[in-house]
């Protein structure tokens, strides 16, 4: 995992953070996906900046079916670390829409969307048991257990 640092500012630093969260919760059997898509906004125009080189693809904004905003024919990848986000957000900083002005040699034209998704897919399980006599608080384990067995079978 990359370490963060002062100069990677608040979108490699949130990175950062949210791997290591996930790093975390994956020790302690978690599953995850994560992907990234990075869209910029220039002269009103979308342009997905890690479409394959030459790709004519137009996006677009839509509503999906539960009303949220949606980018439309992007290029969505999957990363399974911050090293992997960060490959692609170095390709896609390169192939913005920049010009040179007296303050800045490389200036932003545009504007930057960068979608992180990480999704989830875990279940969980309440099992609940409806005891009909108490045990002992200082009873062992492996009574409860035998009481639970027999009373199973």
């Amino acid at each position: 995992m990359m370490e963060p640092s002062a100069d990677m500012g608040i979108v490699g630093r949130a990175i950062s953070h949210i791997f290591a969260g996930m790093d975390d919760l994956r020790s302690s059997g978690w599953e995850f996906s994560a992907s990234l898509e990075l869209v910029e906004i220039y002269n009103e125009t979308l342009r997905d900046l890690l479409a394959p080189v030459g790709s004519t693809d137009k996006i677009d904004l839509r509503l999906d079916s539960e009303g949220k905003v949606a980018v439309v024919n992007s290029c969505i990848h999957e990363v399974t670390n911050d090293q992997e986000a960060w490959s692609l957000l170095r390709e896609a900083m390169t192939r913005r829409s920049t010009k040179s002005t007296k303050m800045n040699d490389r200036s932003s034209r545009s504007h930057c969307v960068i979608t992180f998704r990480y999704v989830l897919p875990c279940t969980g399980f309440v099992n609940l048991l409806d005891q009909t006599h108490t045990t002992p608080n200082d009873a062992p384990f492996s009574l409860i257990a035998s009481d639970l067995t027999e009373s199973i079978h």
